[in-house]
């Protein structure tokens, strides 16, 4: 009982690993793709909130919010 208590708490407060992993991917490509070279850091991180919020849209389409937005 204490480790799923654990584990839910864990999910609760940082998302799911496996959803990070997606979401470093995502940063990664978004940083690395020559599309993106003339922007500046806030660009890029406003670009990355986006992508990243419509890969949970993909992921969760029935969830009525999303945690990080």
């Amino acid at each position: 009982m204490k480790n799923k208590l654990q584990t839910w708490w864990y999910e609760f407060r940082y998302g799911h690993p496996f959803l990070l992993d997606e979401e470093v991917d995502i940063i990664l490509e978004t940083r690395e793709a020559k599309s993106t070279k003339w922007m500046n850091d806030d660009e890029i991180q406003k670009l990355v909130k986006i992508k990243v919020r419509e890969m949970y849209k993909k992921k969760f389409p029935h969830a009525k919010q999303f945690k990080y937005f």
